[in-house]
């Protein structure tokens, strides 16, 4: 959504997500970048990570304060909820008041709470569905009357004959409640939050003729707000709109990152696990010219080099590849880096520079010649590192990572049974 708005708007700016299992990785990347002397200016979260900023309450922004110049050791920020926003937008875009409304909220993570909030904001009555009430920070203080155990099957049930609007915050794994699906009545409103997914309580809110609220008109509602906050300018609500309502174009997986990152290993590992079409640039490569990259090198200026990289990119492409892994460099040729950037959704192996010195070390440096001393390879991989965030939709730190977890979160993340079912 935000990209689409940065082209349209012709901003200097690119938005990826980043896999993170804390904010404490998110501090860590911006430490990684501050030392490469690149700006990451902030973004949303996601829960869990909604509830593990310094905030008391869930938050989905953030944004980095300016050091001038950039201090690596001194990292500083602040927080913003627009959550609240969204589910305002959403309601609203359906028509519908939230004026004496009783809630149902199933869950109790970050988004739960972003709900609970925007509901308290209004004065609303509030009961809230989930586990271990006393788990997390937040839930502690809520008053114990609004709070039913997930497996309380007359509480549920109760609950649901009281209830106006049932907001699901559960995850996308997680089941329903069994006494929320058997209560939900058609004069039930189904706020589900998931909008990637069909979730049990939709499907059943469906035969039930319930009205359902759709989950993509919060993440334009947040978004719209996230973006004025954190780019201090105004936001074409109806582009955003259009953006995220677009079908998703489906395009090959294109794996970019430093020599040593681990592209090659993940792939291996991806053809484990389905059967995909992959292709290894650099296996292509061979086939096309007779050489490996590092023997073309040997005997050909590195301009040549790229110029063969970028015909072979083109090839993997018209072979209907689905996963692609290219070399480290390849971003650096601007005619790779723009075919890459609209044609591939692109994942950017980052490793930070200490690991890759450490992984290389045991390589021969023969068949890494442009990286192949600590001086040289700090220098590529500050000038390459631009390039692979530019073109990212989403960064993947391998330094937390093994390669086995990192495919089957790539498997899991782009639903790539849709992709083999196809062929």
């Amino acid at each position: 959504m935000f990209n689409q708005v940065f082209l349209e708007q012709n901003i200097a700016a690119h938005y990826f997500a980043f896999q993170a299992r804390s904010f404490n990785e998110v501090l860590w990347f911006k430490q990684q970048l501050n030392q490469a002397q690149i700006n990451w200016l902030g973004g949303n979260l996601t829960a869990p990570l909604k509830t593990q900023t310094d905030s008391p309450n869930a938050v989905n922004c953030f944004k980095f304060k300016p050091l001038e110049p950039l201090d690596s050791n001194k990292i500083t920020y602040e927080t913003h909820n627009t959550d609240i926003l969204g589910i305002a937008n959403a309601c609203a875009q359906h028509a519908i008041e939230f004026t004496n409304k009783q809630v149902l909220i199933l869950g109790s993570g970050g988004a739960a709470q972003a709900a609970y909030l925007a509901c308290h904001t209004q004065s609303l009555q509030v009961k809230i569905v989930g586990n271990n009430p006393h788990k997390r920070l937040w839930t502690q203080a809520l008053p114990k009357s609004i709070w039913i155990a997930f497996d309380d099957f007359n509480a549920c049930t109760q609950a649901m004959q009281n209830t106006d609007l049932i907001i699901n915050c559960l995850s996308a794994d997680a089941p329903i409640p069994k006494a929320v699906l058997k209560a939900l009545q058609v004069n039930h409103v189904v706020f589900d939050s998931h909008y990637q997914i069909t979730t049990q309580l939709v499907t059943q809110a469906k035969k039930k003729g319930c009205l359902l609220i759709d989950p993509r008109l919060w993440l334009v509602g947040q978004g719209y707000h996230a973006y004025q906050w954190l780019l201090s300018v105004s936001a074409p609500y109806s582009l955003m709109e259009q953006a995220v309502f677009s079908p998703p174009e489906i395009k090959p997986i294109v794996l970019v990152g430093m020599p040593g990152s681990g592209k090659t290993t993940i792939i291996q590992q991806l053809a484990k696990h389905r059967q995909l079409n992959i292709v290894d640039t650099d296996e292509l490569f061979k086939k096309l010219t007779g050489l490996t990259p590092v023997e073309f090198l040997n005997n050909h200026q590195e301009a040549d080099f790229r110029e063969q990289e970028y015909l072979t990119l083109k090839q993997a492409f018209l072979l209907g590849a689905q996963v692609i892994a290219t070399g480290g460099g390849i971003l650096s040729y601007p005619p790779s880096f723009k075919l890459i950037k609209e044609q591939g959704d692109n994942i950017f192996l980052f490793t930070s520079l200490s690991s890759l010195q450490k992984r290389l070390r045991t390589q021969d440096p023969k068949q890494r010649p442009l990286t192949a001393d600590n001086h040289t390879l700090a220098q590529i991989f500050k000038q390459r590192l631009v390039h692979y965030l530019s073109c990212a939709r989403w960064v993947i730190p391998t330094d937390f990572y093994t390669p086995q977890i990192i495919a089957q979160t790539i498997l899991k993340k782009f639903q790539l049974d849709y992709f083999c079912s196809t062929q």
